[in-house]
C-alpha cells in the first residue's frame, strides 16, 4: 500500500511539470497570429493570403510579457486564375513595441518541400 502510494504521489508531481510556464499561452494567441498575418502580408507581394486554421504555439519564451512562439496554419491563394495552397509557418517574438517574425514559410501543401520542411515538421506537426 505504502507503495502505491509513493507512485501516486510520483505521478503527481510528475504531471505538476508539465503545467510549466513554458507551455502556457498566456493569452497572447490572438497576438502572435495577428502579427504573423501583417508580417505575411508585407513579405507576400503577389496576391493575397486567405488563411484558415492559424494557431499558436507557445515556446519556452513565452511569457505574460513576452510573446514568443510558432503560428501555423494553412493559407490559399487565387493568383492568374488558379488557386494555389499553402502551410505556412513563422516564429513570432514580440517584447514591448518590438515585433518579430522570422523563419517565415509558405510551403506548397502536399509538395515534397512541405514534407521535408524541418521547421514545419518540429513546431507544427
Amino acid at each position: 500500500m505504502k507503495r502505491l502510494a509513493s507512485c501516486a504521489l510520483l505521478i503527481t508531481l510528475l504531471a505538476g511539470c508539465n503545467d510549466s510556464d513554458q507551455a502556457k499561452d498566456h493569452d497572447n494567441s490572438a497576438n502572435a497570429i495577428e502579427i504573423f498575418k501583417v508580417k505575411a502580408s508585407e513579405e507576400n507581394k503577389i496576391a493575397p493570403f486567405i488563411y484558415s486554421g492559424l494557431a499558436f504555439r507557445p515556446d519556452e519564451n513565452n511569457s505574460a510579457t513576452t510573446t514568443s512562439g510558432w503560428v501555423c496554419g494553412d493559407a490559399k491563394m487565387t493568383h492568374s486564375g488558379g488557386t494555389f495552397e499553402f502551410k505556412v509557418r513563422g516564429h513570432v517574438l514580440q517584447t514591448g513595441n518590438i515585433k518579430q517574425v522570422g523563419d517565415l514559410a509558405a510551403l506548397p501543401a502536399g509538395s515534397e518541400i512541405e514534407a521535408n520542411d524541418a521547421l514545419y515538421n518540429r513546431h507544427c506537426k
